[in-house]
């Protein structure tokens, strides 16, 4: 695929996309086809950034690839912390997961451009120190004086570990 888009063979390409829509459905490829571009379009409108498509966004990226989250939090107006979302899927059959959850965060506060910071997928971003990168900005809650702290101080208005723990 990257030979075929750096050499910018316009037939080739075409040819390897429908081959790719012919095996999902011999008869009907303009089916699955359809389908898929049903889900980028409100993909784009829900999660469209000042910055690209909304498929090209990290929460884009994850909802073309898995699917919709079978639950969700998210969180605006937290004083301690920029706007985050975190996601759960109870089934994750990818990896063979039980309960696997995401966490975006905004912290350029621009519209809509949420960045992954956790995972609990395996291959996916791993960030252990997720919460204290989240309250970047309190310092004061860090737990300890360890550079390596992976944790902050449970607090009035920070609440995402609580969250996390109970999605």
């Amino acid at each position: 695929v990257n030979i075929l888009i750096r050499d910018r063979k316009v037939n080739d390409q075409r040819f390897f996309l429908f081959n790719y829509w012919a095996n999902k459905d011999p008869i009907e490829p303009a089916k699955p086809f359809a389908k898929y571009m049903e889900v980028a379009r409100a993909v784009d409108l829900t999660y469209r950034s000042g910055f690209g498509f909304g498929f090209e966004t990290d929460r884009g990226y994850v909802y073309m690839k898995y699917g919709p989250p079978d639950n969700s939090i998210a969180v605006e107006n937290e004083p301690s912390a920029p706007p985050y979302e975190m996601w759960v899927y109870y089934e994750f059959p990818f990896t063979s997961q039980r309960n696997v959850k995401f966490i975006f965060y905004n912290p350029s506060l621009a519209t809509n451009d949420f960045k992954m910071l956790h995972s609990t997928a395996r291959g996916e971003v791993e960030n252990r120190q997720w919460e204290v990168d989240l309250y970047r900005d309190d310092r004061n809650s860090i737990e300890g004086t360890d550079i390596d702290s992976e944790s902050v101080d449970a607090g009035y208005s920070r609440n995402a570990r609580r969250n996390f723990e109970d999605l």
